[in-house]
């Protein structure tokens, strides 16, 4: 690589009420996690994946385009 190259992202959430952007900002907070632990799942994950409640819906997940 003969120069440094960069990526800069910037993520809104935008919601009525602060506990609601928390709950909507979990699935990106989850999947920046991975990516910053190295994981081979980056696959986006739901609102109730985000949530980590463990219920049935927490094994489903949107598709990575």
């Amino acid at each position: 690589m003969k120069e440094l190259k960069s990526i800069l992202v910037i993520g809104v959430i935008v919601a009525e009420a602060e506990e609601e952007a928390v709950y909507l900002a979990g699935p990106l907070e989850l999947m920046w996690a991975r990516m910053a632990t190295g994981s081979s799942d980056l696959s986006f994950p739901t609102l109730v994946r985000g949530r980590g409640d463990g219920s049935i819906a927490d094994k489903t997940e949107a598709p990575l385009f």
